[in-house]
């Protein structure tokens, strides 16, 4: 079969979660002797359609930021990417179209192309945001949003839920159960076991990006509240984003400097894995 993913940013250029769970199941699709099209913004320079491990990376705009100086989606870019998106499928044909839920304005355009060129549509929801959007983008954008990712759930028969949770929250939406498949997101166990066990130097770890909605004020200000009983208490933080200055900033202002290692962005996942194993607790806020 001829397979169309479709996001915003791409692994490697980007290790979030969701790009990360797209290109493993692609590389292993590609290895089955499917034909695997991952469609998403432009992070690399040249030609812009390259091949990594067999799979075909579209970028179909330039390195547009998607987040805001406050951490936040920006709404122009989903819209310049969903435009440019509609171009581009309308170029190809595919057996199967699957989007990536989180940029609804994507989901409104495959929906289209399914239909004008008869191809199916499979949603891949990571999350069901909800209400959180009106706090997120505010009443005007939030309403907006919220309508429009409630209104995707009737678009497509088919649609992968990455948790059990998410199936969840997509039924109590009112989606029928038949038509949703939960397929976790997978580990790279060999991968893990490869790393030997280390000496401890971290009581806690985060990895991650850095942005608003992964609300690490929560986590410098519990230890700050940790302190007092725990004098020598150690966070390491691997990741980057538009938070990291405000950030080291409060730690600083709380005099929890010394308390923190804020490493930046780690693309190697062995020493991801070598940090966890470093460390006491995995902490995700």
């Amino acid at each position: 079969m001829k397979i169309a993913i479709i996001s915003d940013v791409l692994y490697p250029f980007s290790m979030g979660g969701s790009e990360i769970r797209s290109y493993e199941v692609s590389k292993r699709l590609v290895k089955m002797g499917h034909e695997v099209h991952i469609f998403g913004i432009k992070y690399w320079k040249g030609d812009d359609i390259m091949e990594l491990e067999g799979v075909i990376h579209h970028g179909i705009c330039e390195n547009h930021k998607i987040y805001d100086g406050n951490g936040k989606r920006k709404g122009s870019t989903a819209i310049l990417l969903s435009f440019l998106l509609f171009v581009e499928l309308l170029k190809e044909r595919f057996d199967i179209l699957d989007v990536q839920s989180f940029v609804f304005t994507n989901c409104y355009v495959a929906k289209l192309i399914s239909i004008l060129k008869r191809e199916t549509l499979v949603f891949t929801w990571h999350q069901y945001f909800g209400r959180y959007l009106f706090g997120y983008f505010g009443r005007g954008m939030g309403t907006i949003a919220f309508f429009l990712e409630y209104l995707s759930i009737r678009l497509a028969r088919g649609n992968i839920a990455v948790s059990d949770h998410v199936r969840c929250e997509l039924s109590d939406r009112g989606l029928d159960e038949k038509r949703i498949a939960v397929i976790e997101t997978g580990a790279d166990i060999s991968a893990i076991r490869s790393v030997h066990e280390k000496d401890k130097i971290y009581d806690l770890i985060f990895i991650g990006r850095l942005t608003y909605q992964k609300n690490l004020t929560l986590l410098i200000e519990t230890v700050g509240s940790l302190v007092k009983n725990l004098p020598n208490i150690k966070v390491c933080i691997v990741g980057d984003g538009d938070e990291m200055n405000a950030l080291v900033e409060k730690a600083a202002k709380m005099g929890l400097s010394g308390h923190f290692d804020f490493l930046g962005r780690e693309s190697d996942r062995q020493k991801v894995y070598s940090l966890m194993k470093q460390s006491r607790i995995f902490v995700f806020t």
